[in-house]
């Protein structure tokens, strides 16, 4: 396709843009966005019902057409027919190696906990796995020791039922967050923590912390060595919070000779995606192949595209384009934080401007624009700031949407979240919580000369319908994408 021919499709993403019949606490009927309501008045739309778990569950189904997986049982026919697990399993054995659990202990997920790994212990012994060690990150859910002594006899418990497996190591995400992720990596992965005979020992030794989230590393004393070396296999037997994610990263980057920590790693894998971008490294374990996510597909299409977002949105993203980041030039402009107020400065303008830049450059046939996070806002602004947000984006909205159209392609608005709508939620830390699953209802506009008559057929009716959600945007960009471009 030549250049001068190229009829992009721009993706805007505008988080936490949500739409409400309440005038009360609502920002975006405060703002009056002419704009937005001239697109929603006069072009293709629907109202997606979504419910609100977080953005990584948000950007998946955008991506996959599959929802983010925040939960997952294992069992042993999952575990026996994904080959590649078994393969890493074989290599692991071929090596006299171990497999090594990395779990967050947390009070809602405590049942789930334990029998995946109940189903991994099972599996790892039938397969022939000389040793399997567990490592516990108890988190600030877990709010007494009585609580955590409970999750650790129901482990030990596992273990003594399949008669196979150990306890390594405990240690509170409150440490790693206070005492840094080097210093705990000394003393958990090399085997220079305070050590006990038992995991109950290890925690009864802590005896100045009350919180089980404080708790410094403590190493059992086991009849095998469970430091990590060359050729281990690490499992993350649970979805991790910050604190466990950056030290499964620096796990896996501080590998290589002499480094007296980390191993170097053959796999590692993980229950659900995590947000840091080491995908050539890590392979994801029950997630969608790699090939099905949106910019791998463009991708074997020759379809050129572009990401435009802020640095502080780009760790969702990732999860965006996982498998296929490599595939799509970025534009990501510098997030600042105002010196006097602390708060994270718009960087609204600043997309725009790149947005119709990189539209006008006649280049990128996918172009991908990322709005700052509207929910920040309402969780530390004041309502008008909230308001006043909504109403730049609304400027921005008209001008990306007409250069978008200048140039006969097609805009399509999609929110992954919402928050400004209803203020009441200024509390609420929707990548934290995710146990309220508040429904939203999200705007979707197909905006380009096809869709503009509401009477004619909609070009992504036959996909969704009224009780369309994140999932069917997947299918909709796809159809717009590929069958656009075979066109």
């Amino acid at each position: 396709m030549a250049t001068e021919n190229i009829k992009p499709v721009v993706l805007i993403i505008v988080d936490g843009f949500g739409l409400s019949a309440n005038w009360r606490g609502n920002a975006v009927a405060a703002a009056e966005p002419k704009n937005f309501l001239s697109y929603w008045n006069n072009y293709q739309h629907l109202v997606l019902q979504e419910k609100q778990q977080g953005l990584s569950d948000a950007y998946t189904k955008i991506a996959t057409g599959e929802p983010h997986i925040g939960s997952f049982r294992l069992s042993q026919e999952l575990l026996s027919q994904n080959q590649d697990f078994v393969a890493a399993i074989d290599n692991m054995k071929r090596n006299n190696a171990s497999l090594q659990l990395f779990v967050q202990i947390s009070r809602r997920k405590k049942n789930e906990i334990i029998a995946n790994l109940f189903e991994m212990t099972k599996f790892a012994k039938r397969n022939g796995v000389i040793n399997l060690f567990a490592h516990l990150f108890f988190d600030s859910s877990i709010l007494a020791k009585n609580d955590a002594e409970e999750v650790i006899s129901a482990i030990e418990d596992v273990f003594r039922k399949n008669d196979y497996g150990q306890t390594a190591s405990l240690c509170g995400c409150g440490y790693i967050k206070e005492r840094g992720v080097t210093q705990t990596l000394n003393l958990v992965c090399s085997g220079k923590g305070k050590t006990a005979l038992s995991a109950k020992q290890a925690l009864s030794l802590q005896q100045k912390i009350d919180a089980p989230a404080k708790l410094v590393p403590a190493l059992v004393k086991s009849r095998h060595s469970s430091r990590l070396n060359n050729f281990d296999l690490v499992f993350s037997l649970s979805v991790p919070n910050d604190q466990l994610t950056d030290i499964l990263r620096e796990t896996i980057l501080t590998s290589g000779e002499g480094s007296g920590r980390a191993a170097s790693f053959v796999s590692f894998w993980a229950i659900a995606e995590f947000p840091f971008d080491l995908h050539s490294k890590i392979n994801f374990f029950f997630k969608k192949n790699a090939q099905s996510y949106l910019s791998s597909i463009l991708h074997d299409d020759k379809i050129q595209q572009v990401l435009i977002t802020d640095r502080h949105n780009f760790d969702n993203l990732v999860a965006y384009y996982l498998g296929g980041v490599d595939f799509v030039n970025e534009n990501i402009v510098p997030t600042e934080t105002n010196l006097h107020t602390k708060k994270l400065l718009s960087t609204t303008k600043k997309i725009t401007d790149l947005a119709i830049k990189a539209i006008g450059q006649s280049q990128y046939q996918f172009i991908t624009v990322n709005f700052p996070m509207l929910y920040r806002i309402a969780k530390n602004g004041t309502f008008q700031e909230i308001v006043d947000e909504v109403k730049v984006f609304d400027e921005s909205l008209e001008k990306i949407v007409q250069a978008t159209l200048d140039v006969s392609g097609v805009a399509v608005l999609c929110s992954s979240c919402g928050g400004a709508e209803n203020t009441s939620i200024s509390g609420y830390d929707l990548e934290a919580d995710t146990t309220k699953g508040l429904l939203c209802h999200l705007p979707f506009v197909v905006i380009s000369e096809e869709t503009e008559d509401k009477t004619k057929e909609a070009m992504v009716q036959e996909i969704v319908d009224s009780s369309a959600n994140l999932t069917n945007v997947f299918d909709a960009l796809k159809i717009l994408l590929l069958e656009g471009n075979e066109n």
